[in-house]
């Protein structure tokens, strides 16, 4: 007999055994523990493998109508941040309190260096921001390290790199 995946909490549609976000909404599902090993250290001088990249041009309906849409590389969705502060890494435990976690762990971010808790992002008056959180490995828009602590806008279209995991941002 073949296992069923979890009916997840917000959409209600059934996903994949092993899912740990919705792969229909993107919202976490309950599942087993996360892993907790530290995150993979990459060396700055050996950064041959990360290429400057601009902002990319992409189909309308991929921009969500309200929020902030999240996309792997390949536009495959990972979540829509609405007005809420998002954290971007690993969910660690159950236990993580407070806000939206987008738990990249189902995307090899633990093989890409993401570490836990890698970076921010949130919206203000004039469009939204993300902040490096310290990370191990850094965040990057379109090649150009962030320091951390230090909010830096958005645009739609933007790479955002944490560690060696490449997403897309997009926005009206």
């Amino acid at each position: 007999m073949a296992a069923l995946g979890e009916i997840c909490p917000s959409c209600k549609l059934r996903n994949k055994p092993g899912a740990i976000l919705c792969t229909f909404c993107g919202a976490p599902l309950q599942g087993p523990p996360q892993e907790t090993r530290a995150t993979n250290r990459f060396d700055d001088d050996h950064a041959s493998d990360i290429i400057p990249l601009g902002p990319r041009k992409y189909t309308d309906s991929l921009v969500p109508e309200s929020g902030l849409g999240i996309y792997l590389e390949n536009t495959v969705p990972v979540t829509v941040v609405r007005d809420e502060e998002a954290i971007l890494g690993r969910r660690a435990s159950a236990s993580t309190t407070g806000g939206l976690i987008v738990d990249l762990t189902p995307f090899d971010a633990i093989q890409r260096g993401v570490s836990r808790r890698h970076a921010a992002i949130h919206r203000e008056e004039d469009g939204y921001y993300i902040t490096d959180l310290n990370s191990t490995n850094g965040t990057r828009i379109n090649g150009r390290r962030l320091l951390p602590n230090t909010p830096c806008r958005l645009s739609s279209g933007d790479v955002v790199s944490l560690g060696r995991l490449n997403l897309i941002v997009l926005y009206k």
